[in-house]
């Protein structure tokens, strides 16, 4: 299903799994949406980080090394500040073409920590630049420089530094 949303809505579809379990048994369904090119954000659950030093039943190992080779972008963050952080990079990777699954896991204990909001970013699946964009750009670049409106045919050219 959430494979079939992305593709019908363009935007990455959010998916939430069991760690061990759950990431085993979608793996052929991140393999189709990998081969699809379908953006999909996976999270995965996780044993809390005071016990995977123990190792708990049900708890996954290596969990950013399970979904791989068929995600673009894998990670179980550090600390729990840098969950949103995670999973807006997810999102952001998972749309940039050629578009695909990422996968983040999460420790149980992490969704309780109090983090800092992530900004959110405007992501386009377009290739090449954003027309709109570079329309703002031209327009602050000629108003700094305080070039009139009526200029013809404006250009950006950069010279790399030694």
């Amino acid at each position: 299903m959430a494979d079939g949303y992305a593709q019908a809505t363009r935007n990455a579809a959010f998916v939430n799994l069991h760690s061990a379990a759950g990431v085993g048994n979608a793996l052929g369904n991140i393999f189709n949406a990998y081969r699809n090119q379908t953006p999909l954000v996976i999270t995965a659950g996780q044993q809390a980080r005071s016990i995977m030093p123990l190792q708990p039943f049900l708890f996954a190992e290596r969990a950013t090394e399970f979904p791989q080779p068929y995600v673009k972008y894998s990670i179980e963050p550090a600390r729990a500040e840098d969950v949103p952080a995670a999973i807006a990079r997810a999102y952001y990777v998972a749309m940039q073409p050629p578009c695909g699954p990422t996968f983040v896991s999460v420790p149980i204990d992490d969704w309780t920590r109090p983090t800092q909001p992530v900004e959110a970013r405007q992501v386009s699946r377009e290739l090449g630049p954003d027309l709109a964009a570079m329309k703002a750009l031209v327009a602050a670049i000629m108003k700094a420089n305080a070039l009139p409106s009526s200029s013809a045919r404006p250009s950006i050219a950069h010279r790399p530094s030694n």
